[in-house]
């Protein structure tokens, strides 16, 4: 299979067109996994991600979660709720130009339930920090990117790159062609059932092994190579 992504060892990864995400996910709702199951673990994973990414200073590393729109964002929530449950320095900044979609409400109620802090840009202003997790179908204010660029902060994103820079992206399910991510990319394993990738003809073997989240990379096509 000549699938565009694959993993370390050179298994494909199915890739979406964009025309198949809404059946895709419908697919995978009616298998089963509606938005407020998956939602628990992306977050989760994207949690994982972070505490990675922090390494042996994940329990002193200051984090800063962005929350925009779509269900990224409720994903975004749902991992600093995990980070925050291990009395991590976490604090989430809330995009006060998007109203709360039913899952983003569900997932803040729990965060606010750990003690952790929500906070607005002036309380940001000036501060370091170690990573910046962000969430968000949208761009977010100008603002908050002016702030990040100043924070010293690492950026991972959850989902496409809609706007901002990330030196890693946690793809949720499957990558979508023509996507713009950025930095390393890696696949979380959000327990999407084979029977699903078959309904929409897509080939597919298991690839996490014993892992939750597993680097990916783009192959480079013979046209793009330079002779």
């Amino acid at each position: 299979m000549n699938e565009p992504f694959c993993t370390i060892t050179g298994l494909p990864i199915p890739t979406l067109t964009p025309e198949q995400v809404t059946l895709w996910w419908e697919r995978v709702a009616t298998a089963g996994l509606p938005p407020e199951v998956w939602v628990e673990t992306a977050g989760r994973s994207s949690a994982m991600l972070t505490l990675g990414w922090l390494g042996q200073d994940w329990q002193v590393g200051r984090v800063v979660v962005l929350v925009g729109s779509g269900t990224v964002g409720a994903v975004a929530l749902s991992a600093a709720r995990h980070l925050a449950n291990r009395c991590m320095n976490v604090r989430v900044w809330l995009n006060p130009e998007i109203a709360p979609n039913l899952y983003s409400q569900n997932q803040y109620n729990l965060y606010q339930k750990t003690g952790a802090q929500t906070v607005d840009l002036t309380e940001l202003t000036g501060e370091k920090v170690a990573v910046v997790l962000v969430g968000s179908d949208t761009p977010l204010l100008p603002e908050i990117w002016a702030w990040v660029a100043q924070s010293g902060a690492e950026v991972l994103r959850i989902g496409a790159t809609v706007d901002g820079v990330a030196v890693a992206t946690l793809v949720l399910g499957l990558p979508v062609m023509g996507m713009p991510y950025e930095g390393q990319l890696y696949l979380a394993d959000v327990g999407i059932p084979l029977a699903v990738y078959e309904q929409l003809g897509l080939y597919h073997r298991f690839v996490f092994g014993n892992q939750y989240i597993i680097p990916i990379y783009q192959r480079v096509a013979v046209a793009d190579v330079e002779i």
